[in-house]
C-alpha cells in the first residue's frame, strides 16, 4: 500500500498501476539502479489530483492519480536512477524547495552496475504543478528523454524551472530530448 514497498518488489519490465494518491516520504523516493523499463500508469481520464482519505477503495472523489510531496520533504518526490522509466497520466505536485522528478546520471552511469543512469525516460499526458524548483530536473546529462502532451503549471517563484538541467556528476544539458505537444502556463522559466 506504499510506494516505498512497491520499489522493493518491482522488476525489469513491470507496470505500476496508481489510483488515488501517492504521498512522498521526507527523504524522497529513489529507484534502484537495476530496475529499468518500469511503467507507472495513473488511472483516470486525464491527470488530475487524487486523494488519500482512508477510503481509497471508494475511489478518489474528483481525482484519479496524484503524487504529492511530503510536507517536510528534503529531496525530490522521485529520483530516477535506472533507464527507461515511463510515466503515463500522472499528476505531480512537489515541494517548493525541491524538484518533482529528478533524473540522475553519474560518472559511472555507462560503465558500472551501481552507476546512475535515468536516460530514455518518458512522460506522457502528465501534469506537473509548481512551485517546485523543477518539474523535471536532469542531473548529469541523461539522454533521449521524451516529454509528450504534458502540462507544466505554476513554476513561478524566482529560480523555478518547469524543465531544466544541472551539471551533477556528468554534463549539464539535456541531450537528444524530445518535446511534443506540451503546455507551459504561468512559469518563470519553461525549459532551461
Amino acid at each position: 500500500k506504499t510506494f516505498t514497498k512497491v520499489l522493493t518488489k518491482i522488476a525489469r519490465g513491470d507496470t505500476i498501476h496508481v489510483y488515488g494518491q501517492i504521498t512522498g516520504v521526507a527523504g524522497g523516493h529513489a529507484t534502484g539502479t537495476a530496475v529499468p523499463d518500469i511503467t507507472v500508469v495513473g488511472h483516470g481520464t486525464r491527470p488530475r489530483p487524487g486523494r488519500d482519505t482512508g477510503n481509497e477503495e471508494l475511489g478518489p472523489k474528483g481525482g484519479s492519480a496524484q503524487w504529492v510531496a511530503h510536507a517536510s520533504a528534503t529531496a525530490a518526490n522521485l529520483t530516477v536512477r535506472s533507464q527507461g522509466w515511463r510515466f503515463v497520466n500522472m499528476a505531480f505536485d512537489g515541494h517548493a524547495s525541491y524538484p518533482i522528478i529528478k533524473l540522475e546520471r553519474n560518472a559511472d552511469g555507462e560503465t558500472a552496475v551501481t552507476g546512475y543512469n535515468a536516460s530514455h525516460a518518458e512522460f506522457v499526458n502528465c501534469l506537473f504543478t509548481g512551485p517546485s524548483t523543477y518539474g523535471i530536473q536532469d542531473d548529469g546529462g541523461n539522454v533521449n528523454v521524451g516529454i509528450y502532451g504534458c502540462t507544466f503549471y505554476g513554476f513561478s517563484t524566482s529560480g523555478n524551472k518547469a524543465i531544466g538541467a544541472i551539471t551533477g556528476a556528468g554534463v549539464g544539458f539535456c541531450n537528444m530530448w524530445e518535446f511534443v505537444g506540451n503546455r507551459f502556463m504561468s512559469n518563470l522559466t519553461d525549459i532551461s
